[in-house]
């Protein structure tokens, strides 16, 4: 496959040279981008999330007193003594991570490290990953629901947002073009 600038991806590699490093390829096999509107509604979920992961993220870590969540650390002192750490997390994880991935689905970054724990399955590792975050998310709403209790609308958003881009990602469209 030849990336942006024309070097062929499998040309490289047939020099004996192997790269860990992602490489941007926005083509399929016949040259062609393919995109469906499933894939956009996708990449828009995924820069919904992004926002929401650095604004909750960095109020977080900004005062991590609890004050913005209404929840004192104090609550959970057998556990975390302010809210920094799970700021940084909310931050790294829903804020960054989305954003990342979609620019990687968007442009189908190849990155061999990634593709090798994926070898057999045939999927982007992109995709992968998305499927990961989104149950993480889910996770982590459905943990915080256990532990802080049900205690702001976010969670409910989150955790609709966690099977919305589920539902996304397993949709045959999507899936398709990322193959």
């Amino acid at each position: 496959m030849n990336n942006q600038d024309g070097w062929s991806v499998d040309s490289y590699h047939s020099l004996g040279q192997t790269s860990f490093l992602p490489v941007m390829d926005g083509t399929n096999e016949s040259g062609k981008a393919t995109r469906s509107q499933s894939l956009y509604g996708l990449l828009a979920l995924l820069g919904v999330l992004s926002v929401g992961g650095m604004q909750g993220g960095w109020h977080l870590m900004n005062d991590p007193s609890g004050q913005w969540l209404a929840v004192s650390p104090n609550r959970f002192a057998w556990l975390i003594t302010d809210f920094f750490l799970p700021g940084l997390f909310v931050f790294v994880f829903f804020g960054f991570t989305p954003l990342f991935l979609a620019y990687a689905i968007q442009v189908r970054l190849k990155w061999p490290l990634a593709e090798s724990f994926l070898s057999d399955s045939g999927d982007h590792w992109a995709w992968a990953a998305a499927m990961g975050l989104a149950t993480l998310l889910f996770l982590w709403t459905m943990a915080l629901v256990m532990v802080v209790g049900f205690c702001t609308l976010y969670q409910v958003v989150d955790a609709l947002m966690s099977l919305v881009i589920l539902s996304f990602l397993l949709l045959p469209s999507v899936r398709r073009a990322l193959n």
